[in-house]
């Protein structure tokens, strides 16, 4: 069940739906439908760390943008990447879980699972020594 704000948009298998001027609530009843949220989707511009194209490459998945081989083995590939990039940090117990999730093609629970990592793994980011060119180790 979706609680939906008024004017909230959200993507429905491969259709953008708009809500009315009051708060409304939607029901998905097909379970293999890409439902997504417009505010949790990441602009292409916005990747640029290892969770978010982590996250931009299930988001992707979800909403029926790439073939589905392909973009499981380039989730299956950023997620190894993630993994063991976070070995150590607070974080890693739950990117080990939205690994586990992307292992069974949860792409949303691989979403819901790292939204709130990105800030985390902002401020991490900020924190590695001046010597580390982060840019170029996620571009590589």
């Amino acid at each position: 069940m979706l609680n939906l704000k008024p004017y909230e948009k959200i993507f429905v298998g491969g259709v953008i739906l708009q809500n009315g001027g009051r708060r409304g609530e939607i029901r998905v009843i097909d379970q293999e439908v890409g439902v997504l949220r417009l505010s949790d989707a990441l602009h292409p511009d916005d990747v640029n760390t290892p969770l978010t194209r982590v996250y931009y490459a299930a988001q992707l998945l979800l909403v029926g943008d790439v073939d589905e081989a392909e973009g499981i083995q380039r989730l299956q590939r950023l997620m190894d990447e993630a993994v063991h990039g976070f070995a150590g940090f607070s974080i890693h117990r739950d990117v080990e879980k939205a690994a586990i999730a992307a292992e069974k093609s949860q792409f949303y629970k691989v979403l819901r699972i790292l939204r709130p990592l990105l800030a985390i793994e902002a401020a991490l980011l900020l924190s590695l020594p001046d010597k580390v060119d982060f840019k170029r180790a996620v571009n590589d």
